[in-house]
C-alpha cells in the first residue's frame, strides 16, 4: 500500500525569467551593463534583467561562437569575414581589436584569465591557441597545443591551479586539463558524457559542463572527487554555459528551444529535511529563479517527479528515473508556469509524497 505524504513550506517572494531567441550558442554576463550577451548567429543579443531583448551595438556586432569580457571589452568568435577574435567596447559597443584566426579549422570555445590573455579551441583542428590582447593594435596569436587526440569543445581558465580545463566533443569524453607552466595535457578526470559542449566555474571552485548525451548539466566538485546532476525540466542541446558569480547564475544557452535558461543557486534548504519531516522540500517557495526541488536518497531508487496544476493536470515531468544515492536538485527555472498554486508529487519506493507551492 502507498502512503501519501504532505508538505508545507511558507511564502517569499517570486521571479521568473527565460526568454526566446533566434539562432543561440554562447552567452555571457557583462557586469558593466548588468546584462546578458548573447551570440546570436549573425548579431549579439542583450538581455536585461527583466528579460527585455535589444541589439548590441545597435545590432553592428556579430558573434558565431565562444565570448569572453575582460574589464570593458567583449571578446567574440566572429565568422562573417573568416574566423576572426573581434573585441568590442562594452560601454560604446564599438570595435576596438580584430585578430584573423589563421591556421584554425574551427574556433569554437573560448576563455580568459581576466587580464590580457584568451585561448581559444579548434574544434576539428584539435589543438589550443594563446591570444595575448595586451595591446589591441598588435594582438599575437600563439598555438599551444598541438593535435588533441579528441575535439576540444568548451573551455576555462582554472588561476588557482595555472591551468586550463576543456570538455570534449566525444562519446565519454575525459575533462581534459593544459598545465599552463609547459602547455602539457593530462585529464582532470573521466565522464560518462557524450558530446560535452560547455564548462565554467563558480565561486566555490566547483564547475558546470553541459553535454547532449545525456542532456544534462553536471556540477563537478574543485578536485572532481565528486559530481551530482544538477536537473533542468525543459533542458534540449545545452551549449556553452557562462556562470556568471557576480550574481550567483548559471546560464544555459538552450539551443533545442532557442532560449536562454537561467539558473539560480541561492542558499540551499537541503541539509534541514530530516527523515521525520518527509521525502523533499522545494526551496524557496514561491519559486524563484533560484527555486528547486531537493531530496536525499539513501539507497538507489527510482523516481517519479511531476508538477500537477489545481485542475489536477500534469504540467510538467521532472523526474522518471533510476537516482544513484546521494543528495539531488531539480531546478525549476524553465517552468514558465502561469501565477497559481501547483503540487509538486514525487513516488518512490511505493511512497507518494506531496508538496505544494505557489507560482506567483
Amino acid at each position: 500500500m502507498k502512503k501519501i505524504y504532505t508538505l508545507f513550506l511558507g511564502i517569499l517572494p517570486l521571479g521568473l525569467m527565460a526568454q526566446t531567441m533566434n539562432t543561440i550558442e554562447s552567452v555571457e554576463y557583462d557586469p558593466v551593463n548588468q546584462q546578458w550577451l548573447v551570440s546570436n548567429d549573425n548579431s549579439i543579443i542583450a538581455q536585461d534583467h527583466f528579460g527585455n531583448l535589444s541589439y548590441f551595438s545597435q545590432g553592428v556586432a556579430s558573434a558565431d561562437y565562444g565570448m569572453e569580457i575582460i574589464g570593458n571589452t567583449l571578446f567574440v568568435i566572429n565568422s562573417d569575414a573568416g574566423q576572426s577574435v573581434v573585441g568590442y567596447d562594452l560601454t560604446s559597443g564599438e570595435e576596438v581589436m580584430s585578430l584573423p584566426l589563421t591556421g584554425l579549422q574551427f574556433a569554437n570555445g573560448m576563455a580568459s584569465d581576466g587580464d590580457h590573455r584568451l585561448w581559444v579551441s579548434d574544434f576539428t583542428g584539435g589543438k589550443i591557441y594563446e591570444i595575448d590582447v595586451t595591446d589591441f593594435n598588435a594582438p599575437t596569436l600563439t598555438q599551444v597545443v598541438n593535435f588533441i587526440m579528441t575535439t576540444p569543445n568548451g573551455i576555462v581558465y582554472d588561476g588557482d591551479n595555472n591551468r586550463l580545463l576543456y570538455v570534449n566533443w566525444a562519446n565519454s569524453g575525459p575533462i581534459t586539463a593544459v598545465d599552463l607552466s609547459d602547455y602539457s595535457t593530462s585529464t582532470a578526470t573521466s565522464t560518462n558524457l557524450s558530446n560535452c559542449d560547455g564548462i565554467d566555474n563558480d565561486a566555490s571552485g566547483n564547475w558546470y559542463v553541459s553535454s547532449w548525451s545525456p542532456t544534462r548539466i553536471t556540477r563537478y566538485s574543485n578536485d572532481f572527487s565528486t559530481n551530482e546532476i544538477i536537473t533542468v525540466p525543459g533542458l534540449q542541446f545545452p551549449a556553452d554555459i557562462s556562470y556568471a558569480q557576480e550574481v550567483d547564475t548559471l546560464a544555459i544557452p538552450n539551443v533545442g528551444t532557442s532560449e536562454i535558461i537561467l539558473v539560480g543557486f541561492g542558499p540551499s534548504a537541503i541539509d534541514e529535511i530530516q527523515p521525520e519531516n518527509g521525502f523533499f522540500t522545494i526551496y524557496p517557495n514561491p519559486i524563484t529563479s533560484q527555486s528547486a526541488v531537493e531530496f536525499k536518497l539513501y539507497t538507489s531508487a527510482q523516481v517519479n517527479m511531476r508538477i500537477i496544476d489545481a485542475q489536477g493536470k500534469i504540467v510538467a515531468q521532472l523526474l522518471d528515473e533510476e537516482l544513484a544515492p546521494g543528495k539531488h536538485r531539480v531546478m525549476l527555472a524553465a517552468l514558465n508556469l502561469e501565477k497559481g498554486y501547483y503540487i509538486c508529487t514525487a513516488e518512490t519506493g511505493g511512497n507518494v509524497f506531496l508538496y505544494p507551492f505557489l507560482a506567483q
